[in-house]
């Protein structure tokens, strides 16, 4: 896949990111949310490093009608730096998303146990309120599993 082709949501990628019609994981649905038609693949991908996808998984999301590809614009092919492709670049609005998005993940895979704490993230509307819930999600999830949310939430 060629990592300089950027991404855009078609009709159906922007439904699906308002009605989560198609179940799909947290990180290709965060991929999915920054295909703008603006950033590269490689952009998007070192955005959210760390989360296991690779530019393989954007054929998945083309194969499923939610993006198509367009050239690169030509201010998008300079290397990337490691300071230009961090989460900074990131919308406020995006960052929240993806933080939502991981403390959601996060919560409702403990069960029983992360019930309360699953309505708590879900309630929280904005940065501030996931980052006030992070010592409790840490707690629940372990310190290995919450190194994706720490990164999003001390980024932002």
């Amino acid at each position: 896949m060629d990592t300089s082709l950027c991404p855009a949501k078609t009709d159906k990628g922007n439904q699906v990111i308002k009605d989560r019609s198609t179940k799909m994981k947290i990180p290709l649905r965060s991929a999915l949310i920054l295909c703008d038609g603006k950033k590269s693949i490689a952009k998007i991908l070192a955005q959210i490093g760390g989360m296991g996808l690779s530019a393989d998984d954007f054929q998945q999301l083309h194969d499923l009608g939610l993006v198509e590809f367009v050239a690169a614009a030509p201010s998008d092919k300079r290397p990337l730096s490691g300071a230009s492709a961090k989460l900074q670049d990131l919308g406020l609005a995006e960052r929240y998303t993806l933080a939502y998005q991981t403390a959601v993940q996060l919560t409702s895979g403990l069960g029983l146990k992360g019930f309360m704490l699953n309505l708590a993230v879900e309630r929280a509307g904005d940065l501030e309120a996931l980052k006030s819930l992070a010592p409790k999600i840490q707690k629940a999830v372990g310190d290995e599993a919450f190194k994706p949310l720490r990164y999003i939430l001390d980024n932002s």
